[in-house]
Parts: structure tokens; C-alpha cells; sequence
């Protein structure tokens, strides 16, 4: 009689690891492309006193563009790291570094 066990086989396990990484670097590209929008929104009030028009149209463009890049990503390097696009794109300051 076979011994059942709660565990999933390892394949099935290092799937989901390299999914929730997928996932975790998706939620960094939102975070950062908001992180960005609200320093130019910021940086814009500041001057100006008002809020930009521009505001909705870049932040789609910036998930727009993290998007197709978290994709490509996806697709050619499934094993990197969940950090590794994401934080220059915040840092720099667009989603397309």
C-alpha cells in the first residue's frame, strides 16, 4: 500500500518558486513606476503650484512599457533574479532601463 504524503514533488515546487519570482518582480515594476509618477507629480506641484495633466498618460506608458519588458523577461531569462529590473528602473526613473 502506498504511503501518501502532503508534499508536492520537487518540480512542482521549483514551477512555483519561479512563478512567485515572476509575480514579485510585477509588483516591483507597479511599485516603482507609482514610486516614479509621484515624484514628478511632486517635483511638478512644487514648480507650479498645480497638478500636471500628464500624470495618468505616463503612468500607463511607464506600465505599459514594464510591462512588455517584465514579459520579455519572462520569456528569455525565467531564472533571474526578481530585483534585477526593477531596481534600476526605479532608480533611474523610467521603466525602460
Amino acid at each position: 500500500m502506498p504511503a501518501f504524503t502532503l508534499r508536492a514533488s520537487k518540480s512542482k515546487r521549483s514551477r512555483r518558486g519561479v512563478k512567485a519570482r515572476r509575480r514579485t518582480e510585477l509588483g516591483l515594476l507597479a511599485a516603482a513606476s507609482v514610486i516614479v509618477v509621484a515624484a514628478y507629480t511632486l517635483m511638478i506641484l512644487g514648480n507650479t503650484a498645480r497638478v500636471p495633466s500628464d500624470v495618468v498618460p505616463l503612468l500607463v506608458t511607464l506600465l505599459g512599457l514594464g510591462g512588455v519588458a517584465h514579459i520579455a523577461n519572462r520569456l528569455f531569462v525565467p531564472d533571474a533574479l526578481p530585483v534585477s529590473y526593477p531596481s534600476p528602473s526605479c532608480s533611474t526613473g523610467s521603466a525602460t532601463s
